[in-house]
């Protein structure tokens, strides 16, 4: 009740601000455009683009052994994690496949794995069976925050500005508390990118999100800004090679093959699936990698589908697809086999009805924009 009556809030507050005008689902999850769709290009690109995001969920642990215990099953260093300071680690199965990413921020008495709602049950099913003696119990509260993300150029002079008496310091990395009238927020950065791509973001409190996006639509300033609907942002992800949980970052793929080799310490010693991550690393083993997909047409994914060569071969897997607004081309990411990654091969996606549609292979990122 409490989830429906705040989307209800919210889509009343944003039709009130002359966003919605074309739409009648209160549903904002779904919302293709909350203007139009180059305007919402346009601020990603040049301006600032903020999208509310119903995907990110948060998990609370609490115990003298959480930074331990995640050391330890987890690919990244956790152990001398400082309060205030986060860092992205993924969590691995016993053959080194991705059962989630998570970003682990440092409370000191508690940590915080801010997820996407796609690896949260997989994650707490994780931590719970590997708990034994240890001292850390795990608390869903995904319920009580609401996350707020900000793309473009234009996106750390507009929060400079939004927050200008709070003393912002945006240093990498890091978690900061803002208090804004009579709530509170947070705004974290991390330094990781994904294809160039690094984060910032606002965790609020579920029940003061309306009054947040009041507070960003009434100090917008000179700013190129949009909202971001659902079109434009998938047309963004897949141009600058942003990699989804649904579609990339699940156990079909291992880190190496995504390029997140970053986020694995090899020097920490051992974690789940680090044997099988480190003899792939150490012996040049790894087979594919993500890479941008140009088709010569459109068509319909069924799922995570087979590329082929001309021998019929099977060269790699696409992932994800959308149309290009800026490219006017349908693009697509797609795990792909090395060796067609150099060379001038002949790929083809094979439709149900025995089409060839053509494949290009393209660098990530599509396009290259201002950071």
């Amino acid at each position: 009740m409490f989830e429906s009556s705040l989307n209800t809030e919210i889509y009343d507050l944003l039709k009130s601000k002359g966003y919605l005008s074309d739409n009648n689902n209160a549903n904002i999850s779904s919302v293709k455009y909350f203007s139009n769709i180059d305007n919402e290009l346009f601020s990603l690109y040049n301006g600032v683009g903020v999208r509310i995001n119903h995907n990110s969920v948060i998990i609370e642990l609490i115990g003298k052994d959480c930074k331990d215990f995640l050391h330890r099953i987890t690919t990244n260093s956790i152990l001398y994690l400082d309060k205030n300071k986060l860092v992205k680690t993924i969590f691995t199965n016993e053959k080194g496949r991705i059962i989630g990413l998570a970003e682990v921020i440092n409370f000191e008495d508690h940590l915080w794995l801010k997820t996407d709602i796609y690896f949260k049950d997989k994650i707490i099913a994780w931590i719970n069976r590997y708990v034994i003696t240890d001292d850390v119990r795990v608390n869903d509260i995904s319920d009580n925050y609401s996350l707020v993300d900000f793309y473009g150029p234009q996106r750390f002079s507009f929060i400079e500005w939004l927050f200008n008496s709070q003393n912002i310091s945006l240093k990498p990395d890091t978690i900061q508390k803002i208090i804004i009238d009579d709530f509170n927020l947070y705004i974290t950065q991390s330094s990781f990118e994904i294809s160039n791509f690094s984060s910032l973001n606002l965790i609020v409190d579920k029940g003061h999100l309306g009054k947040l996006l009041n507070f960003i639509f009434d100090n917008k300033g000179p700013f190129d800004f949009n909202l971001i609907g659902n079109s434009a942002f998938e047309s963004y992800r897949i141009e600058q090679g942003i990699l989804m949980s649904e579609f990339e970052l699940n156990d079909n793929f291992n880190p190496h093959e995504l390029n997140l080799s970053e986020l694995i310490d090899t020097k920490k010693g051992c974690y789940i699936g680090q044997e099988v991550l480190a003899r792939l690393e150490t012996y040049d083993k790894v087979q594919k990698k993500i890479t941008g997909l140009e088709f010569s047409e459109d068509f319909t994914l069924s799922g995570i589908d087979e590329v082929f060569d001309k021998e019929n071969e099977v060269a790699g897997y696409i992932t994800s697809k959308t149309y290009s607004q800026k490219l006017k081309k349908h693009i697509g990411l797609g795990v792909i086999r090395k060796k067609y990654l150099s060379g001038n091969y002949e790929l083809f996606y094979l439709t149900e009805q025995k089409n060839k549609i053509q494949i290009t292979l393209h660098n990530l990122p599509f396009i290259k924009t201002i950071r």
